[in-house]
């Protein structure tokens, strides 16, 4: 199997704008509280009408492979990890949601892997968003060949993936469809689900754990939990903070004043409204 070396580019790409633009997403993140930004968006350009192609960077995996590189270190530099998106082979976004795309080994790896290796391999993105289409016949969630053969044993990557939109479904259906397989995803490598606010694919894969008595899947669990500590333990959550610090909330006198001369405006509204009322019923007696 043949594969690309590493590419290098001369007088079209600009290093230090990447690191800039970097630098300005990974603050914007600091300063939202957000410990993760779904950037860089690594997807190729494969058509003008790709409905998200004006998030990704390219239709050319080795320059997608370089862009990465200096944005995603200068947004880590923050405190607030890159997430590139979404992995991969995101080509379309009409019916993506089940759409299989099919690869050979060799196009797979100078293509579409390649786009986000430079984030991953080479500038350690604290980590990943998947996509929603299938690799073959396998959702991209649940590959175990991309998520645990490629990006952690080849790469040595160590940062957290999460799904791309998987909200568990519920109970009516079985908690079965495309996207309720949270125990493949967690074989796979897979550690969290997007948008599923209330825990659900982890609480049935618990429920399934004690069930079955499979200690597996409780290591699963627990190897997910553990990756995504070490995220939060290596963000702008904890930048600062040792063992020995104890976090006191203060409050600015301005915010004080601010919040009693609300308190003040409020209470003269209801005043006058009160006001008003009462006058308009006099009126009304009057007349």
């Amino acid at each position: 199997m043949r594969y690309c070396s590493k590419p290098t580019l001369t007088g079209t790409f600009n290093e230090e704008l990447y690191s800039e633009r970097g630098k300005m997403m990974g603050e914007e993140g600091l300063w939202a509280n957000l410990m993760e930004n779904y950037n860089t968006g690594a997807d190729l350009h494969r058509t003008p009408f790709g409905g998200r192609a004006f998030e990704y960077m390219s239709e050319c995996p080795n320059l997608s492979y370089l862009a990465s590189i200096p944005e995603v270190i200068a947004m880590e530099k923050t405190g607030s990890h890159a997430a590139p998106k979404h992995a991969v082979g995101n080509d379309q976004e009409y019916h993506r949601e089940g759409v299989a795309c099919f690869f050979t080994e060799q196009a797979l790896r100078e293509g579409a892997l390649r786009a986000f290796e430079g984030a991953l391999k080479v500038a350690k993105a604290g980590g990943l968003m998947q996509s929603f289409e299938r690799l073959g016949c396998t959702w991209a969630s649940a590959s175990y060949a991309m998520n645990t053969q490629v990006f952690r044993n080849e790469w040595g990557w160590t940062g957290n993936i999460v799904t791309d939109a998987a909200p568990l479904r519920g109970s009516s259906n079985g908690f079965k469809g495309y996207k309720n397989h949270a125990l493949e995803v967690l074989a796979a490598g897979g550690e969290q689900f997007c948008l599923d606010g209330s825990a659900g694919h982890g609480k049935e894969a618990l429920a399934w754990a004690k069930e079955h008595n499979d200690g597996n899947i409780v290591e699963l669990l627990i190897n997910a939990a553990i990756s995504w500590e070490y995220a939060i333990a290596h963000s702008n959550i904890v930048n600062g903070i040792s063992s020995a610090d104890k976090i006191v909330q203060v409050t600015p006198w301005w915010k004080t004043a601010l919040v009693s001369v609300i308190v003040v405006l409020s209470v003269l509204t209801a005043a006058a409204l009160a006001l008003s009322v009462v006058s308009t019923v006099l009126k009304k007696k009057e007349a």
